[in-house]
């Protein structure tokens, strides 16, 4: 995994759930294997959760981008005016 998905104050969390999200997926296969179907279902939901929390990590580390990426440029904009004043 990439460490720049996450935010650097984020990524244990995103680790904890990428471990808890490959639990979940290595009971729900054992579960079907057996046919017990709704025990599966459940660890499914529980994945769901996992993706959802690692998606949310991973568009607050976008969010926070952007928002460098604008002052950097604001920054920028106003060196080259200051610049150009003398």
């Amino acid at each position: 995994m990439s460490n720049n998905i996450f935010l650097a104050s984020d990524y244990h969390d995103a680790i904890r759930h990428i471990k808890a999200y490959e639990y979940y997926h290595e009971n729900a296969l054992q579960h079907m294997s057996v046919h017990e179907y709704d025990k599966a279902a459940a660890y499914h939901q529980n994945m769901i959760q996992s993706l959802n929390e690692l998606q949310r990590l991973k568009n607050k580390k976008q969010i926070a981008d952007q928002v460098l990426n604008t002052i950097k440029s604001e920054q920028q904009m106003q060196y080259v005016i200051n610049r150009f004043r003398g």
